[in-house]
C-alpha cells in the first residue's frame, strides 16, 4: 500500500488479475455540485515502451505521477473533479467528473501531447456518480486493508516477522444473538475456527464474537482474510472491530 496525502486515501485492490492500488478524494461533494458535473470520463494512460509481465521502471513512474499532479491542476482551472486514480501494471486510469464533454477534453489532450504515453478515453453520463460509488469508493473491506497495512508497519518497527504463521484473533460485533449465531457457522464454513463469544450492553453492536485463523500477517495473505471475513459479517449485518495477533520476532542467527 502507498500513503496518499490528505485528503487522498490510497488502498490496495485487484484490478485485470493484477496488484493495483486505488486512490480516492474523499473530501465531500455536494449535492449541488454532484448535479452540475454529470458526465464522466475514464482516462487511461501508460507508457509506450512495455517491458515484460506490464512493469513499469522508476522513470516511467515518476513521470505518471507528474502527469497525475498536472492533471489535478488542469481539472481545477476548467472546473472538473478528478475523483480517483486507479494504478495497476504499467497503467494508471483516472475517474474525472465534468460538467460537459470539451471540459473533459481538456485533460485528454493534455495527456496527448505527452508522446512517451499512450492515451485512451471514454465518456458517458453519470449524473448520480454510480460508476465512482461501486467501482471506486472505499468499501468497509477496503477501509480495513488500509487499517491492516498501518498495523502491520507498526508490528515490524517492534521487530515482528511478518512472514512467520501464527494464530490471528479477528472480533466482529452484530446487533442481536441471533445474527451472531448465523454468523458463527458462515465463518466457519469460510475456514475461521470459533473463539469465544462477548457482549457489550453499551455497543450499538452489543454481541461480539471472536474467529481466528493461522497464517501470516504479510500484507496481501492478512487483506484477502480480511475481505473474506468482512463479506460474511456484512450478511449479518454486523461490524468488523479489529484484529490482533502474538508478536513474533525475527530470530537472529547464531554468530560465528
Amino acid at each position: 500500500m502507498e500513503k496518499a496525502n490528505k485528503p487522498w486515501l490510497a488502498y490496495d485492490t485487484t484490478y485485470e488479475g493484477k496488484p493495483a492500488v486505488m486512490r480516492v478524494d474523499m473530501r465531500d461533494v455536494s449535492d449541488r455540485e454532484r448535479a452540475a458535473l454529470p458526465v464522466l470520463m475514464l482516462l487511461r494512460v501508460q507508457p509506450r515502451k512495455n517491458y515484460a509481465l506490464g512493469l513499469i521502471t522508476p522513470f516511467q513512474a515518476r513521470t505518471m505521477e507528474r502527469l497525475f499532479r498536472r492533471l489535478l491542476r488542469a481539472a481545477q482551472k476548467v472546473g472538473v473533479r478528478i475523483m480517483a486514480a486507479r494504478s495497476w501494471g504499467n497503467a494508471m486510469e483516472f475517474f474525472c467528473y465534468g460538467p460537459d464533454e470539451p471540459a473533459l477534453l481538456a485533460l485528454s489532450s493534455l495527456c496527448e501531447k505527452k508522446r512517451s504515453l499512450l492515451t485512451e478515453y471514454e465518456t458517458r453520463a453519470d449524473a448520480k456518480w454510480q460508476v465512482f460509488r461501486k467501482d471506486a469508493y472505499p468499501t468497509a473491506a477496503n477501509l480495513q486493508t488500509v487499517k491492516n497495512g498501518e498495523q502491520i508497519e507498526l508490528m515490524v518497527r517492534y521487530g515482528d516477522d511478518i512472514h512467520a504463521p501464527r494464530r490471528i484473533n479477528h472480533y466482529c460485533s452484530f446487533k442481536d444473538e441471533l445474527a451472531r449465531i448465523g454468523f458463527q457457522e458462515s465463518a466457519r464454513k469460510a475456514g475461521f475456527a470459533l473463539g469465544d463469544p462477548f457482549f457489550n450492553p453499551d455497543s450499538d453492536y452489543p454481541h461480539g464474537m471472536c474467529v481466528r485463523h493461522i497464517g501470516s500477517i504479510d500484507k496481501r495473505s492478512l487483506d484477502s482474510w480480511t475481505d473474506r471475513l468482512i463479506a460474511v459479517v456484512e450478511m449479518y449485518h454486523g461490524h468488523y472491530d479489529y484484529w490482533d495477533c502474538q508478536i513474533m520476532r525475527k530470530k537472529r542467527r547464531p554468530r560465528r
